[in-house]
């Protein structure tokens, strides 16, 4: 899920770098509008996970996108792990897998029951600090999934960025994905991510700001997937899928064209994670 603005309701949703033309061989199939996305793969996202919550009756539906950082923990949104009030769900309440291209149905047995919720002081004061690590109850096998590491380093307007998720394809939908989606975005350091982003001072701070005008995109049921950047032909989490808003204040389309939208950038929080996986950081430092 990925937030229209700060101030709407919770919406459930989401070296070498990148070349503009891929040779990933998945690139083949081109599936209308994450927004405007390519059919993805757990060859190019081993990491890949889906979390859902329980509405109440352990009836379970998919509600974000997240990653896999260690065998026992996915890192994805905090709001994705918070209710409308900025008040943290118990953890009974989620389940999640990684490996999986494809939307895995509610019932699925694969799926593990989360023990324990880190946040990071993810609030309605610092609903930047938008970032959340799920433990599991047993661990996702190397068979599976495999962990994705951090990109920590200086993040320009020209880092060629992608994102990926199981959220829905047209805006106003609530119908997410079944497949895997990509696509590319387009990192921002203009005025606009200041005007709209309030809590955005720079993308070296905890948030990456990026502005469509492909209509490339990311939406609900996105949140808390992975922003990637590629180091030596593998991908490495850039940031987390946050939030965004369209730049017409008039208009209710808050996915695609003329948005502006935010990630949470992992590399700020890689202390952090590292200490809540109890490794060193550079354990989970991605490098050239």
């Amino acid at each position: 899920m990925k937030f229209s603005t700060l101030s709407t309701v919770f919406m459930a949703i989401s070296a070498t770098v990148f070349a503009q033309n891929s040779t990933d061989t998945s690139d083949d199939v081109v599936i209308a509008n994450i927004i405007n996305g390519k059919a993805a793969s757990t060859v190019q996202y081993p990491f890949i996970s889906q979390i859902f919550r329980d509405f109440g009756n352990k009836q379970f539906s998919f509600i974000c996108t997240g990653s896999l950082i260690d065998q026992n923990y996915i890192v994805t949104a905090g709001h994705c792990v918070n209710d409308e009030n900025y008040k943290l769900l118990g953890s009974n309440l989620f389940k999640v897998y990684a490996g999986s291209e494809t939307l895995l149905s509610p019932t699925d047995k694969r799926l593990r029951t989360v023990t324990k919720i880190y946040t990071h002081g993810y609030s309605s004061k610092t609903p930047e600090l938008d970032i959340a690590i799920l433990k599991l109850s047993s661990p996702i096998t190397a068979a599976e999934a495999t962990p994705v590491k951090f990109y920590a380093y200086k993040i320009n307007d020209n880092l060629p960025v992608e994102v990926a998720g199981f959220g829905v394809t047209n805006y106003g939908s609530n119908t997410p994905s079944n497949q895997l989606l990509k696509t590319l975005i387009s990192v921002s350091s203009s005025q606009n991510c200041t005007d709209y982003g309030v809590n955005w001072s720079s993308n070296s701070g905890p948030q990456i700001c990026s502005e469509s005008y492909t209509g490339n995109d990311s939406c609900q049921g996105d949140s808390g997937g992975p922003l990637v950047a590629k180091i030596n032909g593998n991908r490495v989490l850039v940031g987390v899928t946050s939030w965004g808003t369209n730049k017409d204040s008039n208009s209710n389309v808050l996915c695609g064209e003329n948005v502006i939208a935010y990630y949470t950038r992992s590399g700020y929080f890689l202390t952090w994670i590292a200490s809540v996986l109890g490794v060193d950081y550079k354990k989970i430092l991605a490098t050239y």
